[in-house]
């Protein structure tokens, strides 16, 4: 299934230097075209924040600093929009702005770890560039208002099918890269983004391996990893959850009140701005309609942070069960609980509350919610 990714490490257009030493960082720049201005550079990772300004003569700039630990940061020039995106570390790093209306584009070089890293990020944009163009002829298809529901359907199954190669692609790419190279820090971002993919025995694989690794002590995506695991052990299959949230009309809804009183209970995460969760919306009111009166409910959970928006997704959609937000968006105090990194997403949970599945696809739900009620 298509869906709406949360990266909360994102992957940047290019990577630097990712060996450290003590002496701290220099980032080395030129902006072809901005002979005076102002350079910013900024990141937050673990609470170690970077924010620099320093002055742009003749099309050249200098930052000077130290990190901990290697992070993605942002290099914007003042007055301009867009920004290069790399990880810094304590190292020489030169960038080189050739046009700053295409900064993104930038170049940054410094190190073969870099290097490394920015092939494979080259590779996965050649993947989003293809998938892009594969995907645009049937999304042109499906604006035409005359296009039967089957139709339809047909289209978003075909699209479906190929976003599940590349997706696939991008997986086998991002192995390749983390067994070739165990012991860089950009390992742990292709970890990071990983995680919400992998099952509970490979994420504590994944944790076990890299805590053992010496020269990953102290860093700050090591720290998430952790953090994101030590969630994971409280939601495996027959824990006992809970949570309360507000409803649309700003009263609390405890999900134990609802959970007890029904044989199985889902908890969808989703958004008004999802696309793949409004597409898949249809499918699941009809689930609901064909379950409901045999013990089946749903819990809703938005990401979404403006109310207005929201409640229109739920009435456009005629979502009938049980809507709560916070409108937090990707920091929503329940999908955050619940290590949600990406949606459309799900729980279900017993009359007990306990956990008895998560992130079940589309394809298998029906037979996943019948079997349940048994």
């Amino acid at each position: 299934m298509k869906k709406i990714i949360f990266i909360f490490v994102v992957a940047a257009t290019v990577f630097t230097a990712c060996v450290n030493t003590p002496k701290g960082y220099t980032v080395q720049g030129t902006v072809a075209d901005v002979p005076e201005g102002s350079a910013v550079l900024t990141g937050n990772l673990d609470g170690e924040k970077i924010a620099d300004t320093v002055q742009i003569k003749d099309g050249k700039f200098t930052f000077l600093g130290s990190v901990t630990t290697p992070q993605l940061i942002s290099l914007t020039i003042v007055d301009n929009p867009g920004a290069a995106r790399f990880y810094l570390d304590n190292s020489v790093i030169t960038v080189d702005i050739a046009n700053v209306a295409e900064i993104s584009k930038a170049t940054a070089v410094g190190s073969k770890d870099g290097e490394t890293y920015a092939q494979l990020t080259s590779s996965i944009k050649s993947l989003e560039t293809s998938i892009k163009a594969e995907l645009e002829p049937f999304e042109t298809q499906l604006q035409d208002k005359s296009l039967s529901a089957a139709k339809q359907k047909e289209l978003n199954a075909i699209m479906e099918t190929k976003y599940e190669e590349y997706e696939a692609k991008v997986a086998q790419l991002q192995k390749e890269f983390i067994a070739a190279n165990p012991s860089a820090p950009a390992t742990l971002i292709l970890h990071a983004q990983k995680l919400a993919y992998y099952s509970d025995d490979e994420i504590k694989t994944v944790v076990e391996n890299i805590n053992a690794r010496p020269e990953f002590k102290n860093n700050g995506y090591l720290k998430l990893i952790n953090a994101f695991w030590d969630n994971a052990r409280n939601l495996q299959i027959g824990a006992i959850v809970d949570f309360t949230q507000n409803d649309p009309n700003g009263n609390p809804v405890t999900f134990s009140d609802v959970y007890k009183k029904h044989t199985l209970t889902m908890i969808d995460f989703w958004a008004s701005w999802c696309g793949p969760c409004r597409r898949f919306n249809p499918t699941l009111l009809k689930i609901y309609e064909k379950y409901h009166k045999q013990g089946f409910e749903i819990v809703g959970v938005s990401l979404d942070r403006d109310q207005e928006a929201w409640l229109k997704g739920v009435a456009t959609d005629k979502l009938p069960w049980i809507q709560v937000s916070d409108l937090k968006y990707w920091k929503n105090e329940v999908s955050t609980k619940f290590n949600i990194r990406y949606i459309p997403n799900n729980y279900f949970v017993n009359a007990e509350g306990a956990i008895v599945g998560k992130q079940i696809g589309e394809a298998e739900l029906d037979a996943f919610i019948a079997e349940h009620l048994k």
